[in-house]
């Protein structure tokens, strides 16, 4: 079917008092209703336009309408799946088993929204990609007051900047759960908190269980800093996810790999006049990136060495309180990095053949505590846990471990107090 034959409507204009642009483009536009029911629908949208703010129609747009139910209802192309406002009566639809291909922007929740299996997939082809104003946009973008939205066993394939952004300006954003979805060879998994001055305060993220697969490692136009970022926000949980790469970052700037700019989770203050990060617990995740082992197989996808992928697994930079515990790292290029953190935690993580551990700088009154190093083919003869510049640091207990009993017992992790 040739979809360039669909129009983005572009010569749609809403007044913005009464409808605005993206519901005017709209192909169901649904106004002050209450329960209403979509099963089964299907929507198509042009698939030319490259202009991510001018394709911006919905299949589905509602406003002022509470308890929605969409089910089985799938988009193609277009603007997005899904869209409603935060006016008064917009909260608590829920969208299952909903399908969207090739959108070129955000789908849009209200407030209280639900995702429950929904998949978002975006083609491979470089018109996709985020070339300033061109290419395509979020999977999800919650913000200005878009609270209590959950994503549950949703996947999202291709998505060329973030699966999901939450990102408010003038209104607070709470309790945002994103758990059990598979995020494959996305820009980022999640993008989260406040990035401008000003911005209203996040409160009470948790990414939960999922599964990241090559995301922020693809080409220009398709990858962001990370996999996770988390910006300005308060008691922001990310807990027992995987994030696995099976590939070299294919990223490049000026001949140079972008893996060296390039992290697994990132938290970090976006500026000075940004809101700050605070109370972040970062436990029980693995990080894994497999080798290649010079097999015969040409089908088995595989990175050629750590430095080749990401930089650092976790990098935090200007936030308090942050908890860090009982991650995995496995062929990794380093486990944590930290700078300019208040009351930092490093516990009882482990590195099994990473070229560095840790490395901290200029924290306030860090603890590193019962960390463990397997040392492998990757493992660095330097020092495995840096303390550089820290404000009354506290080591202890933390060791090197052996792969045999005839090895004798665990020793010292290499440590640098300077």
């Amino acid at each position: 079917m040739d979809y360039s034959a669909y129009s983005a409507d572009t010569s749609r204009v809403g007044n913005e008092t009464v409808i605005g642009n993206q519901a005017a483009r709209s192909a169901l536009y649904f106004k002050n209703c209450a329960r209403l029911k979509v099963v089964g629908l299907s929507t198509t949208g042009d698939s030319t336009n490259f202009v991510v703010e001018e394709n911006i129609g919905a299949g589905i747009y509602l406003h002022g309408c509470g308890n929605a139910r969409i089910s089985h209802c799938q988009n193609f192309y277009g603007g997005a799946l899904f869209m409603q406002d935060a006016a008064p009566g917009d909260f608590g639809a829920v969208l299952e088993n909903c399908y969207s291909f090739g959108a070129r922007n955000a789908t849009t929740p209200g407030p209280g929204t639900t995702f429950s299996g929904c998949v978002w997939e975006l083609p491979t082809d470089t018109a996709y990609d985020r070339i300033g104003p061109l290419g395509s946009s979020a999977a999800c973008y919650a913000w200005a007051g878009r609270s209590h939205c959950k994503w549950q066993g949703c996947t999202f394939k291709n998505i060329r900047q973030a699966a999901i952004k939450i990102s408010g300006s003038h209104d607070n954003v709470f309790n945002s759960i994103v758990d059990a979805n598979h995020f494959l060879d996305c820009g980022a998994a999640l993008v989260y908190g406040g990035d401008q001055a000003g911005d209203a305060d996040h409160y009470g993220l948790l990414f939960t269980n999922n599964a990241c697969h090559n995301c922020a490692t693809n080409r220009a136009g398709w990858h962001q800093d990370a996999a996770v970022v988390v910006f300005g926000s308060a008691m922001s949980k990310i807990l027992n996810n995987t994030f696995l790469y099976t590939r070299d970052h294919l990223g490049m700037l000026n001949g140079d790999s972008l893996a060296s700019a390039t992290r697994g989770i990132l938290v970090s203050r976006y500026s000075a006049a940004s809101p700050e990060v605070t109370g972040v617990e970062i436990a029980n995740n693995a990080f894994l990136t497999k080798l290649h082992k010079n097999t015969a197989n040409s089908n088995d996808e595989s990175a050629s060495s750590p430095g080749n992928v990401i930089n650092q697994c976790i990098y935090v930079e200007s936030a308090r309180g942050v908890s860090i515990h009982h991650n995995h790292f496995q062929n990794q290029q380093i486990g944590i990095f930290s700078n300019s953190n208040i009351g930092l935690l490093e516990e009882s993580n482990q590195a099994d053949n990473t070229i560095i551990f840790s490395q901290g700088f200029s924290n306030i009154t860090p603890i590193y505590r019962n960390n463990s190093l397997l040392p492998g083919q990757f493992t660095s003869e330097h020092s495995q846990l840096t303390s550089q510049s820290d404000s009354y640091p506290t080591l202890e207990d933390n060791y090197q471990l052996r792969e045999t009993a005839g090895q004798g017992d665990k020793i010292p992790m290499t440590q640098t107090l300077v």
